[in-house]
């Protein structure tokens, strides 16, 4: 946390520490990079304006699944990328209801042709799934 990579070359990782201009290398043969991420001000001045009650996600502008900023009426503040979160219906919050759809015969299983049925069903619900 609060470290910066401020380059990778091709045996060492340049590094630097926040509130620090000494620059540091560590040597490495393999370079695997997780970051989390952060908002931009940019990014949060806009939440801000839009509303946080619409605009709830600190990530990012939250967006419906067409990139439409959440809160704007008219739809014309669209974001994609690092600036964006995607809204999405969780199916973990709806798996039981869909499950029951599909079980037509209430064998609390589902064949491979009801498990078809289901996924061209909810493709358009859950696209995050069904890739």
């Amino acid at each position: 946390m609060n470290t910066f990579v401020k380059a990778v070359k091709q045996r060492e990782v340049i590094i630097q520490y926040k509130g620090s201009n000494e620059q540091i290398s560590i040597p490495c043969s393999v370079v695997v990079w997780a970051t989390g991420i952060k908002a931009r001000p940019l990014t949060n001045r806009i939440r801000e304006i839009i509303g946080l009650n619409y605009q709830s996600n600190r990530m990012g502008i939250l967006t419906d699944r067409y990139l439409r900023a959440k809160g704007i009426d008219d739809g014309s503040i669209f974001a994609i990328g690092d600036c964006a979160t995607i809204e999405q219906t969780k199916l973990v919050d709806r798996i039981q209801l869909l499950f029951e759809e599909v079980d037509t015969q209430h064998r609390g299983a589902l064949d491979l042709q009801q498990f078809k049925t289901l996924v061209e069903q909810k493709i358009n619900d859950f696209p995050q799934v069904f890739i």
